[in-house]
């Protein structure tokens, strides 16, 4: 076991976790029962048809974040969207937090969000990292291999 592997097996796992945590929101925010809202910070009449987006919305990211979980180092996009997906979303909570209505949950939202954006980027830097210098060390190990060859055949042609 190597240090790229064990980065990339916890890179992967963070990403199952995130896919998780947000494909639980959507369901959250599709199923919650109306009169369940005020216990959260939510007035109760709000609009079904914008909670049911966002727990779509929810879910279709979720699948975006499972995607990436399966292969980090295949998928380097999906991690680049996800992590710019964790930062609007932090941006748009805070600024709700602070410009339109102080809800707790809402607030907390932006914590995790940033939390897990700075958590990705963090990760996906070290598996870059680690990445690189092994393609680092497999051309340097080719390299010196075609050395070694090439005195070996200068010495055989000599034998000759």
């Amino acid at each position: 076991m190597n240090l790229s592997s064990d980065i990339k097996k916890i890179f992967s796992l963070i990403m199952w976790l995130i896919a998780m945590h947000s494909f639980c929101a959507g369901m959250f925010l599709i199923f919650l029962p109306e009169s369940y809202m005020p216990v959260f910070g939510f007035a109760e009449n709000t609009q079904l048809f914008f909670r049911m987006q966002g727990g779509v919305f929810h879910i279709v990211m979720a699948i975006i974040y499972g995607i990436a979980a399966i292969n980090v180092n295949k998928y380097k996009v999906l991690i680049t969207v996800s992590i710019i997906a964790k930062l609007i979303a932090t941006i748009f909570l805070f600024s709700y937090f602070i410009l339109e209505d102080r809800i707790l949950l809402v607030l907390l939202s932006g914590i995790i969000d940033f939390l897990m954006a700075i958590i990705m980027w963090r990760l996906q830097n070290l598996n870059r990292k680690a990445h690189k210098e092994i393609q680092e060390d497999i051309q340097k190990d080719e390299a010196s291999r075609g050395s070694f060859n090439k005195i070996s055949n200068e010495n055989l042609n000599k034998d000759v």
